[in-house]
């Protein structure tokens, strides 16, 4: 009985111990917040903005949150922010537009034929 609750107790340290590693680094709700206020602070502001989920990434170092949103003239905007999760650093750049979403899908092979 002894041996086993010194296994249990020392399992509790060593859990204790990795613990704070893993707790400092930036949650999806925090690296969230993280990037909306990096997106108020851009000028010119944006009327409004709405994180995707579906197309975000997260990794062991770095979380990617795209975020789809109206431009101060009311144009449609997709950002993409990468926060970094160890030191919480935010970038904010304009997000790469798919090949189905670019103006080039609709080529002459696909355009009707009079």
């Amino acid at each position: 009985m002894k041996p086993a609750i010194a296994v249990i107790l020392s399992g509790c340290a060593l859990a204790a111990i990795a613990l704070p590693a893993s707790a400092d680094r930036a949650s999806l709700q925090r690296s969230v917040k993280l990037c909306e206020a990096e997106l108020d602070r851009m000028t010119p502001a944006l009327k409004r903005h709405r994180v995707d989920y579906d197309e975000s990434a997260s990794g062991e170092t770095q979380m990617r949150l795209v975020f789809k949103g109206l431009d101060a003239d009311g144009s449609f905007v997709k950002l993409s922010c990468l926060v970094d999760r160890e030191t919480r650093a935010v970038s904010v750049t304009r997000a790469r537009p798919r090949q189905a979403d670019d103006a080039t899908f609709a080529s002459r092979e696909w355009r009707a034929t009079p």
